[in-house]
């Protein structure tokens, strides 16, 4: 048999075949190229990105619509941001993607998720809110409802009432401060 045959069968197939000529035809053993095992990894790792990421995305929207429901009970404004704005992987992302927003044309960059929704909202915002929505309005967001008053004998009452309104430790570092901590 001559080299370039065996070259071509090499370079063809995934294993070579070595044909010698003492050998019929018939017998010849022919082998099926092996398949793309890098391939199949990638379509696995992307197939379970998104199903990871849209489950995800179900279970905040579920969340969401939980707390705003909760929330509306109270009969006080509600404004909706889709990302808690203490979340750590969004404290990272916050600006540059809330920046990306605010671009958007028609007016769609001017909502509740690009006003609330990055550290220290609270002090380009000052009373602006406040002014609009009255003395107590809340944001929701998948992970807590944020209940905001300005009545100083409405926050008064809510600190003596401490058991009927948990305070959120993780926020406040009364864990690490001490229980007479208070954020505002």
């Amino acid at each position: 048999m001559s080299s370039a045959l065996h070259r071509r069968y090499r370079s063809r197939f995934s294993t070579s075949i070595l044909l010698s000529p003492s050998v019929p035809c018939s017998v010849r053993r022919y082998t099926w190229p092996r398949p793309n095992v890098k391939m199949g990894v990638l379509f696995v790792t992307l197939g379970t990105t998104l199903l990871l990421l849209f489950s995800t995305t179900l279970y905040s929207g579920f969340c969401l619509f939980r707390n705003f429901l909760t929330a509306r009970k109270l009969g006080v404004p509600v404004r909706i941001i889709l990302v808690d704005h203490i979340n750590p992987l969004w404290l990272v992302f916050d600006r540059p993607v809330l920046s990306l927003v605010k671009r958007l044309p028609f007016g769609l960059g001017n909502n509740s998720f690009t006003r609330y929704n990055f550290r220290g909202w609270e002090i380009p915002d000052r009373y602006y809110s406040h002014h609009e929505m009255g003395d107590a309005y809340i944001l929701v967001s998948p992970r807590n409802i944020w209940l905001y008053l300005a009545d100083p004998d409405a926050i008064v009452d809510l600190w003596r009432r401490g058991k009927e309104f948990p305070r959120e430790v993780s926020v406040t570092g009364e864990s690490f401060i001490g229980t007479q901590l208070c954020c505002s």
